[in-house]
């Protein structure tokens, strides 16, 4: 081919975006442990009311915020090194009180259970796209034509996410099941129960009435007695409890698991109480796979977040229907 003349026009286009996004939640509360009174009565001596005078004049009363100190240091780091950002914290000093001759002056330290939330979480997308486009008007010598239009399109993307939640104290996380609805919600009506089985009722709220918890009655007394017959509310990893009965490790509780006849569902308000088996709600299989996707569970006034979604997975009804697990974190 000879070519005699041409009239060539090329276009391109290039497009790179990347896009890191961080999010970092950090909680931290403390309530005073609730102890029960004794009738234990104690005879003092005057030499030893005056040794123990004594030894507390000379002795630094001890900060009850030392503990949560520590726990805050060994966190800071890690979020840190997990970020890259640095972190302040600030430590707003207390009132001191002013005692009078009637008032005793001194007090036992508060004893202090401190619950702490940190929620690390990043995203990363990358996109690039290239175009080339060529349009051209070529003659030979041999007297062709030839109209030319060429087109070219590149693309790649590309998505990560990491996530990170570390959690100590009164953080509950007991898996739900959804029944009319995708999602769990919440009330801001609360009820008694013992979800962390420490022996004491906490205010937990009412799980709408579209969903239920998942429940293992050990005792056999048809009932739930505290979150110890719950999955995950002790351990924070309901789905990871739920694991263990996995008899065949196929990654199902189903019919060919010992534990699924006698899982039930269950939920609670002030003044009524569902208790039911799997079946009753043609539950068919429970998948143990599950994925972080956190959410804040907010009051009916919008304004007060009384829990949290950390994680959804599904299960299967006995028509084959898939409806939602989710693991929930109650603020109690």
């Amino acid at each position: 081919m000879n070519i005699t003349d041409a009239q060539v026009q090329m276009q391109s286009a290039y497009l790179f975006q990347q896009q890191l996004t961080e999010r970092v939640e950090i909680e931290i509360r403390q309530a005073p442990i609730n102890r029960q009174s004794t009738n234990d009565s104690f005879d003092i001596s005057k030499q030893a009311i005056q040794a123990q005078s004594s030894q507390s004049s000379e002795k630094i009363a001890e900060d009850p915020l030392d503990e949560l100190t520590v726990q805050l240091s060994i966190l800071k780091k890690l979020v840190e090194y997990m970020t890259g950002k640095k972190l302040i914290f600030a430590k707003i000093p207390s009132h001191s009180k002013v005692t009078t001759d009637n008032q005793p002056t001194s007090q036992p330290p508060l004893n202090l259970e401190t619950s702490v939330r940190i929620d690390i979480q990043k995203h990363y997308e990358e996109k690039e796209v290239s175009t080339f486009n060529t349009q051209a008007l070529i003659n030979t010598a041999n007297g062709q034509s030839f109209n030319i239009d060429l087109s070219l399109t590149q693309s790649r993307s590309f998505s990560s996410t990491e996530s990170l939640s570390i959690r100590t104290g009164q953080f509950k996380d007991p898996l739900v099941l959804n029944f009319f609805s995708n999602a769990a919600e919440l009330s801001s009506v609360t009820y008694n129960f013992d979800i962390d089985a420490d022996g004491i009722d906490d205010s937990v709220p009412v799980l709408s009435a579209h969903s239920a918890y998942l429940a293992l009655d050990k005792n056999n007394d048809n009932s739930i007695n505290d979150g110890s017959e719950l999955f995950g509310s002790k351990s924070g990893n309901g789905f990871a409890d739920l694991a263990q009965y996995d008899d065949d490790k196929n990654g199902w509780i189903d019919e060919s698991d010992a534990i699924f006849s006698q899982l039930k569902i269950w939920s609670k308000t002030s003044t009524s109480e569902l208790f039911m088996d799997l079946t009753d709600k043609n539950v068919g299989a429970i998948y143990l796979g599950h994925i972080a996707t956190p959410f804040q569970l907010v009051d009916n006034n919008f304004q007060d977040t009384i829990g949290q979604i950390r994680s959804s997975g599904f299960y299967l009804s006995e028509t084959g229907e898939a409806k939602t697990v989710q693991q929930i974190d109650l603020k109690i």
